[in-house]
C-alpha cells in the first residue's frame, strides 16, 4: 500500500531482494518465487506471488522489512493464501 502508484515489476524486485537478504540465495532458490505479471492491479495496487507451500511464512517475514519502492514509503502485507 502507497499514497503513489508503484509498478508490479519494483514491487517483485524490492520482495526478491527483502528474500535474498534474509534467506540468501538457497532460501530463495528453496522458495521458488514467481511473481505472477497479469495479476497486478494497479489501481488497488495489489499482486500475486507463487511460492512453495512451506515458505509461505519466510515471505511474510520478508515483507515487514520493505519500507520504500522506488523513494515511495510502503507497507506491505500478505492478504491471503491459497
Amino acid at each position: 500500500m502507497s499514497d503513489l502508484a508503484v509498478d508490479g515489476s519494483q514491487t517483485f524486485a524490492a520482495i526478491h531482494e527483502s528474500m535474498q537478504e534474509m534467506y540468501g540465495q538457497y532460501g530463495l532458490a528453496q522458495a521458488g518465487m514467481q511473481f505472477i505479471a497479469e495479476k497486478w492491479n494497479m489501481g488497488k495496487q495489489r499482486g500475486m506471488i507463487r511460492i512453495n507451500h512451506d515458505q509461505t511464512d519466510k515471505l511474510k517475514a520478508s515483507l515487514v522489512f520493505i519500507n520504500t519502492i522506488n523513494n515511495c514509503d510502503v507497507t506491505i502485507h500478505s492478504v491471503g493464501t491459497s
